[in-house]
């Protein structure tokens, strides 16, 4: 069981889990946006959502999440290859059931990332080739997600994808471009982790936690959602991952998101190029506290008492 799934289950311990994270996670009024725009409001739509099912939605979910680092990397000092992307599970899986054609495909748009970001030029141009590459990065990672892969046949796999689909990969990234890259909220000395990894102990402990990525002071969560509303799960899910990441440090843990002094936890809506964002110095210290001795203690990870209140 994963953090997410934690997050959504109705499990007693899991609900108890829950109610740690919700006691620290920040309420709508708490929440600020860089446009200046009052939070979840009725914002300006930029990319509209035209997607008919919820497998073309994850679908773009995953590719704009790989598209939007190449992006970040390509502009930026941060080192990033197509290592990143990589789920050696999923090699494992096409050369065992011996699917040599997909197995290319997956290498050679590996190989097209990697060529992408050590040739730089003045303009980054991603063209339909290249995203029809990631979305089958996207489309290979999400059935091995949900565990259909093994019985996905190559004929489902390679099918073509909607128009709908290439158009509106294509916008999220122009947002997303827009919001970070030309208002200067990525610089090229930022620092950033891609793919922001805890612990061994955490990983083990929750079964899994995947955050989006890490940029100079602030934790992002990307929602490609066409709701613009308060979801207090996604406020849950943006601090629990604060909270685990501070845990770490008390622990000492050397990964590479500890190199970040996290300062702000933010929401990035996608849809319309929207960061909604709290500054955890207004979380009280003695809750703080608490949410984290309550989780050491429900995960069993160990952390004395006395390392917690010195904190």
């Amino acid at each position: 069981m994963s953090l997410m799934s934690i997050l959504k289950s109705s499990d007693p311990k899991c609900k108890e889990v829950k109610e740690i994270i919700k006691s620290v996670a920040p309420q709508k009024k708490d929440f600020k946006t860089y446009s200046g725009i009052p939070p979840f409001t009725n914002y300006e739509v930029m990319s509209e959502h035209k997607l008919t099912s919820s497998y073309d939605s994850g679908l773009v979910g995953t590719a704009f999440d790989y598209l939007s680092k190449i992006i970040c990397a390509y502009y930026t000092n941060t080192e990033l290859s197509a290592k990143e992307f990589e789920q050696p599970k999923i090699i494992s899986f096409l050369e065992e059931t011996k699917n040599k054609s997909i197995l290319v495909l997956y290498k050679k748009i590996q190989n097209h990332i990697d060529f992408l970001l050590a040739n730089k030029s003045n303009d980054l141009e991603l063209n339909e080739e290249f995203i029809g590459g990631i979305i089958l990065l996207a489309k290979l990672e999400n059935l091995w997600r949900s565990g259909f892969l093994p019985v996905a046949t190559k004929k489902d796999i390679l099918k073509p994808t909607e128009k709908v689909v290439y158009e509106d990969i294509s916008s999220l990234v122009k947002n997303f471009d827009n919001v970070f890259i030309k208002n200067g909220l990525i610089k090229p000395d930022s620092l950033i982790t891609y793919n922001p990894r805890y612990s061994a102990n955490i990983r083990v402990a929750l079964g899994g936690i995947d955050a989006d990525i890490c940029i100079d002071e602030t934790l992002y969560d990307y929602k490609s959602t066409k709701n613009h509303g308060f979801m207090i799960k996604d406020s849950m899910q943006i601090t629990s991952y604060y909270l685990f990441y501070l845990m770490d440090r008390i622990m000492s843990s050397t990964v590479q998101m500890q190199r970040h002094r996290i300062e702000r936890i933010a929401l990035y809506k996608a849809r319309f190029g929207q960061i909604e964002y709290f500054d955890v110095k207004h979380i009280p210290e003695k809750d703080l506290k608490y949410a984290i001795s309550e989780l050491n203690r429900m995960f069993k990870l160990g952390m004395p008492t006395q390392k917690i209140k010195d904190f």
